[in-house]
């Protein structure tokens, strides 16, 4: 699962988004859905993120930010 939250990051160079990626281990995803948790310490402790050995990142486009906008495009690498 993935989305943007407000949490903390273990990506520098993401550290100035004020919404930060949130990608979830397969574990993780039915207790981060569970609506009766709701202390932050528990989910911290509770909630694994996928390491980030796992994930590639690249600029792209700032369409993006735009609704209107849906095509593959949206997701290639800026050069």
């Amino acid at each position: 699962m993935c989305g943007r939250y407000a949490l903390y990051s273990d990506f520098p160079s993401l550290a100035a988004s004020l919404k930060l990626p949130l990608i979830l281990n397969q574990q993780s995803l039915e207790t981060w859905l569970d609506p009766d948790l709701t202390g932050r310490e528990t989910i911290r402790h509770l909630v694994h993120h996928l390491p980030h050995d796992r994930l590639t990142h690249w600029p792209v486009s700032p369409r993006v930010n735009r609704p209107v906008e849906d095509d593959p495009g949206l997701i290639e690498a800026l050069s």
